[in-house]
């Protein structure tokens, strides 16, 4: 099972893996989406300001996209957590 943070950090490497194996060399927005157990679903976007292709820079955007779910900021009712998705946008 393991933290929803070891588990991001899974789903970032996927992430990377299968971009840098694209034509692709950069990518410019990070989506976030959770899905509750109730399956109520909420997505999250950030544009970064430069282009990026790292798997640190990656995971370090959907840290910081990911806490307010873990919270009362974008969980106020403290609903467990079902899924989480990330992908990359605006490639280049």
């Amino acid at each position: 099972s393991g933290t929803v943070f070891e588990r991001l950090e899974g789903i970032c490497k996927r992430v990377i893996q299968r971009f840098h194996t694209s034509d692709f060399r950069n990518y410019k927005t990070v989506v976030v989406t959770v899905r509750f157990a109730d399956f109520e679903t909420k997505t999250r976007t950030r544009t970064l300001k430069r282009p990026a292709s790292s798997l640190d820079t990656l995971k370090q955007e959907t840290m910081k996209m990911i806490l307010p779910f873990l919270d009362k900021r974008e969980n106020p009712k403290g609903k467990m957590i079902r899924l989480i998705g990330v992908r990359v946008e605006k490639l280049s």
